[in-house]
């Protein structure tokens, strides 16, 4: 036995290029991003209208 004749791998299928190029898609990309960017920029909004209207109570 030498390192000539062992392998430690074997194959089952003889590889083959994809039909189409796998990928995101960019309309849901561009739809996540929106709506992330929206729901992020609601939140910094109404952070910033709480903290501004916040007043301390009285002890």
């Amino acid at each position: 036995m030498t390192a000539d004749t062992v392998h430690v791998y074997r194959y089952v299928m003889k590889p083959t290029l994809p039909v189409r190029r796998d990928s995101p898609k960019k309309a849901i990309t561009l739809v996540l991003a929106v709506l992330l960017g929206g729901m992020i920029g609601a939140g910094i909004v109404l952070g910033r209208n709480a903290l501004r209207s916040y007043k301390p109570k009285a002890l």
